[in-house]
């Protein structure tokens, strides 16, 4: 047993070695942002320690009196870890199964060599060492988040937290510790039954404390979210406990194991937190880097607006609103006619357009984090969602919340000009992932001033000057109003603007500021505004103007509208008084269409609109604006995608980068060439909802509603006659480029969060179909 434990310790750090230094080998890092990088260089940092620890436990104790199952254990233990790393090495992608096993491992060996109470009894200096050791094993080891500890949900609960951890967890355990004293006499059992119990009271009071900060909501117990919490219980809080149990027993003697483990414990944690600037430095990468000369290099402005429908700019026919400033980046440019989304929701739209590729390659094919505040969500609002009893069943089943996001190892137009030497910066909605790491500087973006999610407030609750607007009708405008806040991050860090200003102006301003702060240099700015997504809440100032329009939800949306455009004259207004405008290039679109369930915008002339995959719900206004380079011209009538905008970017900046495999194009050949086109097929993919566009074909399906389309697109661009018994050879064609397609698609990484029931137009009695929301 004793060689079989000494193997298995030697294949675990030969196994982090490879990992370590391979690396730079493997093709999918080559490239890859710090993050992901320094995760590979991690992992193996983290085996290697591991299989040392072993080779010092081999070597320093005394190995024919350990008991025989804790060999195995620990022997596959290393295997597994062994095996873990391997894997990743081959597959490059990392789930991290090390951190709660390593500290277990960690408190069980210590447990085998306890054999008596060695313990202080000055209670204050308990109290001290309980709050250090749980910080410093619970945070540190933990990356993000204080397990030990009930957890951050803002920056207002740190006061409710120290009172929680003082008057209740602290005396928790001193009472544990006093009945351990009494009912046990051996040390082993005395730790494990502080640890253990340490453990639930932690996790219930984890629930206390997230139910004290929902208090004003009515809220059914969120069962799903109550296993959640006993998760991180045990796999944190257990090993933690255990760890400060040992050490406070072992305060005295046997200083060498007790401070060799947290010394480990300490460099790896500070390795896992801290990796991607460590290791940044050597991440190699995939182009030569280019030096960014502001007289030669383009600056790029990605603006890009959130549910703005086709039809709801003044150049694309409205006749309620003049969106001067957005339309006159179509004017002095090219607007395209048939820009299309890659799907009709926001972040798979967003996964899509800022790497260049379809969403679902990456399995990125629903929304991410709509239940990402599961406690506030009613079970009754939730049944209305189309899940009906299965509350329980769409949380087991799913990804962890704080696991769900576009993979760290990919790489957006972010890592394409930050490595060309571009500032880089987005300002607004990111909608990529609400774990740290799935920040947006973790994926070449300089800096990050927004929000991270689904949505926000534009202004606090009551605030004077703004006018709301509430959907009764609307499915998701109650749970929207729910779990939103008034506020913004800036690089991570949870802010409230300024005067609790407008939220759409603070994206405006600090656009501007970086805009004036790079002036000297080249820049890549992606402007992402919320507007007009809900909630509808507008400046009294614009919804005055609206006058005409006597429906006040659309009154609401139109000044949302119109605070928007105000925001792209200031752009524009500040590019040409720092003398730049001529050396800029902008792009202005949207993520998807309109949202017709809210009955402000109807996507005219097409049917459909957000969470449909009609016209109205994937046809985006988009336009861009390059002087001198790109010649004012009338509309852009062939189809394009919201995946060329990447391609079109880094062949405007001479991107060696555009030789990577995309499955967007540059569009700036085929702007002046006759009868090319970009694209004569795209694809759309959500759940049981599939569509294809050929040519002039369109095959649109719903396998839940058993629906089943064919559309010739130039003559019925508002979907109402179906050719499909007409023409059912040409819709088998089509199912079967589409199943090829899909045959190149990863599986999505979640599942979707429910099925809703969206109306096709915005009127009370429209058609209405379900949609994987």
């Amino acid at each position: 047993m004793k060689k079989f434990f000494l193997f298995t310790a030697f294949i675990e750090i030969l196994a982090g070695l490879v990992l370590f230094f391979a690396t730079d080998k493997i093709p999918e890092f080559n490239g890859a942002n710090e993050l992901t990088f320094g995760f590979a260089k991690m992992y193996g940092v983290a085996a290697f320690s591991l299989g040392l620890f072993a080779l010092y436990i081999y070597k320093f104790f005394d190995l024919e009196n350990l008991h025989k199952p804790f060999l195995i254990i620990f022997s596959i233990f290393n295997i597994g870890v062994a095996y873990s790393v391997i894997n990743s090495y081959l597959n490059s992608g990392f789930e991290n199964p090390v951190p709660g096993f390593f500290h277990l491992i960690l408190g069980c060996i210590g447990l085998f060599f306890l054999f008596k109470k060695k313990s202080l009894k000055n209670r204050f200096q308990k109290l001290l060492y309980y709050s250090i050791l749980l910080i410093i094993t619970g945070l540190l080891t933990t990356n993000y988040t204080l397990f030990a500890l009930p957890r951050f949900v803002s920056n207002e609960s740190f006061f409710r937290i120290v009172i929680l951890f003082l008057f209740f967890i602290f005396p928790g355990l001193y009472f544990l510790n006093n009945v351990a004293t009494k009912k046990f006499t051996n040390t082993l059992y005395k730790i494990l039954f502080i640890s253990v119990c340490g453990s639930i009271l932690a996790w219930i009071l984890q629930l206390i404390e997230i139910h004290l900060y929902h208090f004003e909501i009515e809220v059914d117990s969120p069962i799903g979210f109550i296993e959640d919490e006993f998760n991180r219980s045990w796999k944190y809080v257990l090993p933690t406990l255990i760890i400060a149990e040992l050490v406070w027993f072992y305060f005295k003697s046997k200083l060498k194991l007790v401070f060799t483990s947290l010394f480990v414990i300490i460099i790896f944690s500070f390795i896992s937190f801290y990796n991607s600037f460590i290791f940044s430095d050597s991440k190699p990468s995939i182009y030569p880097e280019i030096s960014a000369d502001s007289k030669n290099q383009p600056n790029i402005i990605l603006i890009v607006a959130d549910d703005l429908g086709y039809n709801d700019i003044s150049i694309n026919g409205n006749q309620l609103i003049e969106t001067t400033n957005i339309d006159q980046i179509a004017k002095n440019g090219i607007n395209f006619s048939r820009a299309y989304a890659t799907a009709s929701v926001c972040a798979p739209s967003r996964a899509a357009f800022l790497t260049g590729n379809y969403h679902q390659r990456y399995g990125f094919e629903f929304l991410p984090d709509l239940f990402n505040y599961s406690p506030r969500v009613r079970k009754a609002d939730f049944k209305r969602f189309g899940h009906k009893d299965n509350f329980k069943q769409w949380y087991e089943k799913d990804v962890p919340i704080n696991q769900r996001g576009l993979n760290p190892y990919v790489n957006t137009i972010g890592d394409y000009l930050k490595k060309s030497g571009y500032r880089t910066s987005i300002v607004g909605k990111w909608h990529m992932g609400t774990h740290p790491k799935y920040n947006p500087e973790n994926f070449g973006f300089d800096q990050h001033y927004g929000i991270s999610g689904a949505g926000s407030l534009y202004a606090p609750l009551n605030k004077e000057n703004i006018i709301e607007s509430r959907q009764t009708w609307d499915f998701a405008d109650f749970i929207t109003w729910q779990v939103t806040n008034y506020y913004a991050l800036e690089n991570g860090q949870n802010i409230i603007p300024k005067n609790s200003e407008y939220l759409t102006d603070v994206f405006t301003k600090k656009a501007v500021d970086f805009i004036k702060t790079n002036k000297n240099n080249s820049f890549f700015l992606h402007l992402s505004h919320m507007a007009p997504h809900g909630p509808f809440q507008a400046q009294k100032k614009y919804y005055d103007q609206f006058s005409h329009i006597k429906d006040h939800n659309k009154r609401v949306y139109y000044a949302m509208i119109k605070n928007l455009d105000d925001s792209i004259g200031e752009i524009k207004n500040t590019l040409k008084q720092e003398g730049i405008a001529e050396n800029t290039l902008i792009i202005f679109t949207s993520d998807n269409g309109g949202a017709t369930y809210t009955r402000a915008t109807d996507n005219s002339p097409y049917i459909g609109g957000k969470m449909s995959n009609f016209e109205g719900g994937t046809i985006v206004p988009m336009m861009i604006e390059w002087p001198k380079k790109i010649k004012p011209q009338a509309n852009y009538s062939n189809m394009v995608s919201l995946l060329d905008i990447v391609p079109t970017i880094l062949d405007a900046v001479k991107s060696p980068s555009l030789n990577n495999t995309f499955d967007g194009v540059s569009l700036l050949p085929y702007i002046n060439s006759n009868g090319k086109v970009p694209h004569k097929e795209l694809f759309w993919k959500t759940g049981y909802v599939k569509s294809i566009i050929s040519e002039n074909f369109k095959l649109h399906i719903n396998e839940k509603e058993n629906f089943k389309t064919l559309i010739n697109l130039d003559k019925d661009p508002s979907e109402k006659n179906n050719l499909i018994s007409i023409y059912p050879e040409k819709a088998n064609e089509l199912k079967e480029r589409w199943n090829k397609w899909n045959s190149t698609l990863k599986e999505p990484k979640w599942e979707s969060n429910a099925d809703v029931y969206i109306p096709v137009s915005n009127s009370e009695n429209s058609k209405k179909y379900y949609f994987p929301w």
